[in-house]
């Protein structure tokens, strides 16, 4: 019971009890005040009643089980009354008393009283005191509307009081209970999340556990205020809560932190960029912020996280417009691409693909360029998984787009028809169709020279991609002197950019560097190819340094060349030591993420089995040799177009200079068969027929 209640209704009996024996004292003794009996015996009637009346109401069951007793003896309808009602009854009761009061006053007549004296006798007769002529008017009726106004207002603060008190109990258990709801919800969720196989099902499920979470967060914050402070202050502070305004605001300000992200990650800046992602989604998780967060992921190769990010968007806003769909599909693809879900991604791009399809032919103006895009992309995937000739009808049906839409537009869309140019020049390459390759690329290059000599800031970038992809080309077809002006060229130019954005373009100079070195060590100019791998490591350290996820990997790779250097000038023991940190870069960052970097573990193995045959570690050679291999295998079976060469590579490798089975040709073969055309197919189907004669 509320403390402020109970002492009201202690006040309340004890004054009560105060009357009735006044009462009885001057009916004994004083047969010249009925008056004042009369008062104040029906006053006891009454402050009993409203004493009855206070204490039922502590009692639903109590209060309509007499309540409907009452009214089944009289014949009335029985009422069901819950706590709502006490408000009702107690004034009644208060009103009840005011009445009696009026109908008094009335009876005895307004100013009625009869003066009084008293006069006190000092004799003492039989042990009794005697009193004599005294003489007590009845209550006037001043006083009648005073205690009744106090004894109605003590009960109006009584009830309010009570009510509070029944809504806060109310409260109280609808808060435990809701906790209780949702934590058990949550446990439930958790235990979901352990027996789902799904990926789809887990991100869908573990969103649901945010989400309740977050809903937790809110409750215990509205508790905390209401349980310190009461159910008022806390509906007080919920009423403080301009939610429109609020919604305003949290869109405004989740706007302003993308901006902000977008302000450091061009200054590369990550872990402030990152933070400023991360604030943005939690005000607000919209279309642009997520979009925008998914695609600095994927650029930091936190691929998982980025598909995570992107399939959160789709699961949640089903109400998306179709460019929306195809935009975020786009970039779900690429993702995956990355990621080396090869398959996944095919999907996503024809996906992505036909609405953007369906679109051009509602408004070809508007939607043709992403077309072209998406076509270039899925080009770029079946490149990667070796499917040469599905990749380069999409990059001629892109490329015919864009040099339509160039047509019209030439400054908006004659870079995409260089890009596209040099796309298609790398799968020429790949193919091994060296002139094709190098059309394209003079082709790329005369476009990028031209629009930079407009506008060189935006432009310098682009003609350096295209003379180092040049320098490859020519490196292939053995034009070293060639290679070697194209990528000087291209050097020079990263590392004036790198004077005024160092953090944007020295990661351009590692890349050229390397190439670089890789030119001087097929030259035989082993120095000049240490001191461009030794730079180009440099920095490649000092940048994972700064941002670990999206540099390690060229760390690891770096490594790797240098150590193929190391041993081709017998410094074993340095070559071991480079082949060791890189395996040691692509074990961990295979914990995080397998599909993405197995291969590379794969690869680093089988150089290090290669370093120990030279060494005559046979045993330690095999070793390596034989976890390559089962990585492969693994690949092979999951994406065959992407790691078939790499696994016929590896069994032909392990005949050829550690002894393995010749059986093992076989196999090898047979994978190779299905990749007629592909020059390095064609290489190994050469050395497999070569051994095959010995």
């Amino acid at each position: 019971m509320n403390l402020s209640y109970f002492a009201v209704l202690i006040l309340v009996l004890a004054f009560s009890a105060y009357v009735i024996t006044k009462w009885l004292e001057y009916r004994k003794v004083a047969v010249n005040a009925p008056g004042y009996a009369k008062t104040t015996g029906i006053y006891f009637l009454l402050f009993a009643f409203i004493a009855l009346t206070g204490i039922l109401s502590l009692s639903d069951k109590l209060f309509n089980t007499l309540l409907n007793a009452v009214l089944t003896k009289v014949g009335l309808p029985v009422l069901e009354l819950g706590q709502s009602s006490e408000f009702k009854w107690m004034l009644f009761a208060a009103f009840f008393g005011l009445v009696i009061a009026v109908v008094m006053l009335l009876k005895e007549g307004k100013g009625k009283a009869v003066v009084y004296n008293n006069k006190v006798s000092d004799n003492v007769v039989d042990g009794d005191v005697n009193i004599t002529n005294i003489t007590h008017p009845p209550i006037g009726y001043k006083g009648v509307l005073l205690i009744t106004l106090i004894v109605t207002v003590a009960i109006f603060f009584i009830v309010k009081n009570q009510q509070n008190t029944s809504t806060d109990t109310k409260l109280n258990k609808y808060f435990i209970a809701e906790l209780q709801r949702k934590n058990k919800e949550i446990d439930d969720l958790k235990e979901q999340l352990k027996n789902s196989h799904s990926e789809e099902e887990k991100l869908h499920i573990s969103n649901k556990i945010k989400r309740l979470k977050s809903d937790l967060d809110s409750y215990k914050e509205v508790k905390g205020i209401f349980k310190s402070q009461g159910s008022d202050k806390a509906l007080a502070y919920l009423e403080t809560i301009d939610f429109d305004n609020t919604l305003k605001l949290a869109q405004q300000h989740a706007k302003a932190l993308l901006i902000k992200a977008r302000f450091y990650r061009l200054r590369n800046q990550h872990q402030k960029a990152e933070k400023a992602f991360s604030q943005s989604l939690k005000l607000q998780r919209g279309f642009d912020n997520t979009i925008s967060y998914a695609i600095y992921l994927s650029n930091q190769n936190k691929f998982p996280e980025s598909i995570q990010q992107l399939k959160l968007l789709k699961n949640e806003n089903p109400q998306l417009s179709n460019e929306e769909k195809a935009t975020l599909i786009g970039n779900l693809a690429n993702a995956y691409q990355r990621n080396n879900q090869l398959k996944d991604a095919e999907r996503a791009y024809d996906e992505a693909l036909n609405i953007y399809r369906d679109l051009t032919k509602e408004n070809p103006s508007a939607y043709q360029n992403y077309v072209a895009t998406t076509l270039n992309n899925l080009a770029n995937l079946h490149a990667s998984a070796n499917s040469l000739k599905d990749a380069e009808r999409a990059y001629d049906k892109a490329l015919n787009i864009y040099r339509d839409l160039a047509k019209e537009y030439p400054s908006a869309y004659q870079s995409d028809v260089a890009m596209t140019l040099n796309n298609l020049a790398n799968l020429y390459t790949s193919a091994n169709r060296l002139k094709d390759a190098e059309r394209a690329y003079d082709e790329a290059l005369g476009i990028y020279r031209g629009l930079a000599k407009e506008n060189p800031s935006a432009y310098q970038n682009d003609v350096a991609m295209t003379l180092n992809n040049l320098g490859l080309l020519y490196a292939s077809d053995n034009r070293l002197k060639d290679a070697e002006r194209a990528y000087d060229e291209a050097l020079a130019i990263y590392r004036d950019l790198a004077k005024e954005n160092p953090s944007a373009y020295q990661p351009y100079v590692a890349t050229t560097l390397n190439n670089l070195a890789v030119l001087y060590d097929s030259d035989n100019r082993l120095k000049d190819a240490e001191r461009a791998y030794d730079e180009a490591l440099a920095i490649r350290r000092d940048l994972a340094k700064e941002n670990h996820s999206a540099y390690q990997n060229d760390v690891a790779t770096t490594l790797n060349n240098l150590a193929v250097l190391y041993d081709s000038t017998n410094r074993l023991k340095d070559a071991e030591r480079a082949y060791d940190e890189a395996l040691e870069i692509y074990r961990d960052l295979a914990k995080e993420n397998p599909s993405a970097y197995q291969n590379d573990v794969a690869t680093t193995l089988n150089n290090l089995a290669i370093l120990y045959r030279s060494a005559n570690r046979l045993k330690d050679a095999e070793r390596a040799y034989d976890e390559a291999l089962n990585i492969y295998r693994d690949l092979a079976k999951e994406n065959p177009s992407a790691y078939g060469i790499d696994l016929a590579n590896t069994l032909v490798m392990g005949v050829y200079l550690l002894n393995q089975p010749t059986e093992n040709l076989n196999e090898a073969k047979a994978v190779l068969l299905k990749f007629k055309g592909i020059p390095r197919a064609e290489g190994l189907l050469a050395i497999i027929k070569e051994l095959e004669g010995k």
